[in-house]
């Protein structure tokens, strides 16, 4: 314990502090509702010189620091009329300027250029906001290729993302719960469209508990304040360079869009979007089994691809009744697609563990495609009531309907004669959901420093799962089902909360927060084929508290939260999928959730060209669910999801960005720690652990005028599995950005994953052992994907567009 309190005060003895003068202050609107992340500058005396600039928060709230002297305070934001507030005399340690009210602009807008200092981090109570437009190089992607480039967030060479080394986060879509699959979701968001993303690692208790990591928030752009804006973006990937002899040349292009009209009391919106991603891959794989005195060894290589697409289309009608009442309905609809291709040539050879030569060779070729299907339909309603100056309450209901489903074909061949079929096995999934979500907020204003949350929010997931899996009889022709590999489950699942939040400052300098919720979860896991019920009922407490304190050029903060991360359906499903040939896959319907107590130390200091945070932080989770693989037969294994045990992260993230000059900056990120992992595989204890690392590098520089270079890195080490462990991945980008403000638009140029056909970029191998086997697989993906993106903006977007997005399918999708 004296290790880890020593880890966690490092930021606080890393820094030393000097006196200035703390300026805060407020930005609303002519409805008194705050305007988020405005743009405060101040001017020396003369309005000719900028000397310090800051973005307001979420809610409208700015602080910076000041010498002593008297400043000219300009107030910007697109779609309102510039603030000028002159002969700003800042004295003694705290200065208050109270509330500043913008004014609403009607006319369109001529084009100009605000030049200041914005940077990439912005620091708020209990969490970091980072501004997507430092991160270009994402362009004409999606909002994954904004988070690889952020310190606490990494990817890996199969696509899964983690926060501070853990998958388990809650993510939310303009402050609205997703429940879905994270990847799924993002990977569905154009990047175009992200204003800020921001992460919260130790969350209030308005936020749901889900998530044990923390939660990640994706702000997107905003419609004017009055009049017509529309959005157009397009992306287009050239032929492969690295196709990894696949069969098909991956289609990589997408296009979107988003149509906004406000006038008077009406805000309308409509959008759609279309996307096509494939990626060509490699994969080479080795399984070695070993039972009683034989030793199984299958060696694999070949195609593993990915076809991937999805629409949707999307509308938003929001209604202000009044000072008060706002009323405003949302429908999102859609479907995805994604087929994943695994043809792999195995030499399977058999020999006893005492003599080296094969007494058995056995050489197929098995062809693997899984396709998941999901068709989505999502609607919800808001109503918003402002009781008084001091208090108001939202309440929110979301209806989610998703039909998930594909097919997964095994076909094993003769190599030298592929009409000679040696089996072909075929699941059939059907697997349909329902969800609703309902909440109602209260927040009322006690005193001026001073704020009271309370709400309740109830969930209810009903899904469905039916799973037929077939084998050919080649005699008759007729695909036989077998029904030990064939299932029909049904997960019910109630989530009743309550929660209360207090929000206070004490002076400029403190700011807190500290709540509690409580959850009661009701947890029904039927399987039909054996007519067994599998119930589990939950009531858990989650207090948080955060701390900010302000000194000077500093800024320190404290977190303590905890989280609980819920079983999803795949998880819990008794059946055996058979998803390629080597693996069985089985699930827990007794599954526990995990638990996770987390607490954080950081601090940051600001330049005045730039700034630097560190925070050192402890996470411990129970009921830790691993996905951990056993022996079924001497050439496939069962791969299980199990509580494996207790998991402990302690580590240090730091990010730092500096503005060299008007026309170069640099942004790096990284994360340190120490993971370990106790607990009990199969009856027997077991224990692993490692050091692990990622950095991450962005750096722009502009050409000309207009004209930039964007290049990031980004690094992941070696981490260990409660098994095994995965190999250090990295990938490193390039893009030319060409921005024509008359034109209103924004042109660029990417060389994504570059290679050059000798760096070993974009790959990465995963291996794990246990008793009776080892397995090692390679995964490789394409390198240098050159793409060409366009992007029109008619007017300036502002306002943000709470489009519905998936609350329960994405997430078992």
């Amino acid at each position: 314990m004296k290790y880890i309190f020593s880890i966690l005060l490092f930021p606080l003895l890393s820094f030393n502090a000097f006196a200035q003068t703390n300026v805060k202050g407020k930005i609303i609107d002519s409805l008194d509702d705050p305007i988020p992340f405005v743009l405060v500058s101040f001017l020396d005396k003369t309005g000719e010189e900028l000397v310090s600039s800051t973005v307001a928060d979420e809610v409208g709230f700015f602080q910076i620091t000041l010498d002593p002297d008297t400043y000219q305070m300009v107030v910007s934001f697109m779609g309102f009329r510039e603030l000028l507030v002159p002969d700003i005399k800042v004295v003694g340690q705290v200065l208050d300027l109270g509330q500043f009210k913008l004014e609403e602009s009607v006319q369109e807008l001529s084009e100009y250029q605000v030049e200041g200092k914005s940077f990439a981090i912005q620091q708020a109570i209990g969490k970091q906001i980072f501004s997507s437009s430092d991160f270009e190089a994402a362009v004409g992607g999606n909002v994954t290729d904004i988070l690889r480039n952020l310190p606490s967030i990494s990817i890996n060479g199969e696509g899964e993302l983690t926060l501070r080394g853990s998958t388990g986060f809650l993510l939310l879509l303009n402050g609205k719960p997703v429940q879905g699959d994270a990847i799924s979701i993002l990977g569905q968001l154009p990047a175009n469209m992200i204003e800020n993303i921001e992460i919260t690692s130790s969350p209030s208790s308005k936020f749901d508990a889900d998530g044990k990591a923390g939660v990640i928030n994706i702000l997107t752009k905003k419609g004017t304040i009055d009049g017509l804006s529309l959005v157009m973006n397009g992306f287009a990937g050239a032929p492969s360079l690295d196709l990894h002899d696949n069969q098909n040349q991956p289609r990589r292009y997408n296009a979107d869009f988003t149509l906004n009209y406000i006038k008077n009391k009406w805000d309308i919106a409509i959008g759609a979007d279309f996307n096509r991603n494939d990626i060509a891959g490699f994969r080479n794989g080795t399984i070695e089994v070993q039972r009683g005195d034989t030793l199984t060894r299958s060696n694999s290589s070949g195609e593993r691809s990915y076809r991937r697409n999805s629409f949707s289309y999307r509308g938003l009608v929001s209604y202000n009744w009044n000072e008060m009442h706002k009323t405003s309905a949302s429908i999102n609809a859609g479907a995805k697609r994604e087929l994943r291709t695994a043809d792999l040539l195995y030499n399977q050879s058999r020999r006893t563990v005492t003599n080296p030569v094969a007494f058995e060779n056995f050489p197929y070729f098995n062809e693997n495609g899984r396709e998941r299907n999901s068709d989505f339909l999502i609607i919800q309603m808001d109503h918003s009531w402002k009781i008084s100056k001091n208090s108001k309450i939202d309440a929110s209901i979301l209806y989610e309907k998703t039909a998930l489903g594909g097919p997964t074909t095994n076909i094993n061949r003769n190599p030298e004669n592929p009409l000679d079929v040696y089996d072909l096995q075929k699941m059939e999934e059907f697997n349909p959901l329902e969800g609703f979500r309902a909440n109602i907020d209260f927040e009322n204003k006690i005193a001026d420093n001073l704020n009271f949350m309370a709400g309740y929010q109830f969930r209810r997931l009903n899904h469905t799962g039916v799973f037929d899996f077939f084998e050919r009889d080649f005699e008759s022709g007729i695909d036989m089902i077998l029904p030990e590999f064939s299932s029909d489950i049904l997960l019910e699942r109630d989530i009743h909360a309550f929660y209360s939040q207090i929000n206070g400052q004490r002076s400029s300098k403190l700011d807190y927060s500290f709540g509690l919720r409580l959850e009661k979860t009701d947890r029904n896991f039927s399987d039909n084929s054996s007519s067994t019920n599998f119930n589990l009922s939950l009531l858990n407490l989650f207090p948080n508290l955060n701390i900010n304190y302000a000194l000077g050029d500093y800024a320190f903060n404290f977190g303590y939260s905890r989280r609980i991360d819920r079983t999803i359906t795949s998880m819990m499903n008794p059946f055996f999928a058979r998803r390629h040939a080597e693996v069985l896959e089985v699930g827990d319907p007794e599954l526990l959730p995990e638990f996770t107590d987390a607490v954080e130390i950081g601090a940051k200091r600001f330049y005045d060209k730039g700034s630097l945070f560190l925070t050192s932080y402890y996470r411990r989770t129970t009921n830790s669910i691993n996905r951990i693989n056993a022996v079924f037969n001497d050439s496939i294994l069962l791969r299980v999801y199990t509580n494996a045990g207790v998991s402990n992260v302690l580590g240090l993230e730091t990010g730092t960005e500096y503005e060299f000059t008007d026309w170069a900056k640099i942004y790096f990120g990284a994360n340190i720690f120490y993971f370990n992992i106790k607990g009990e595989l199969m009856g027997e204890p077991r224990s692993n652990s490692s050091l692990n690392s990622s950095f991450d590098i962005n750096t722009t520089i502009g050409l000309t005028k207009g004209f930039d270079l964007i290049f990031n890195l980004n690094y992941l080490s070696r981490t260990v599995t409660f098994q095994g462990e995965e190999s250090s991945f990295f990938s490193p980008n390039l893009s030319l950005k060409k921005s024509l403000p008359r034109a209103k638009l924004d042109l660029a140029l990417h060389w994504r994953n570059i290679g050059l056909g000798m760096i070993n970029s974009n790959r990465q191998i995963i291996s794990g052992s246990g008793t009776g086997f080892f397995t090692s697989t390679e995964y490789i993906s394409e390198r240098d994907i050159v793409a060409f993106s366009v992007s029109y903006r008619l007017n300036q977007l502002n306002k943000l567009l709470r489009f519905s997005k998936s609350e329960f399918g994405d997430k078992e999708y």
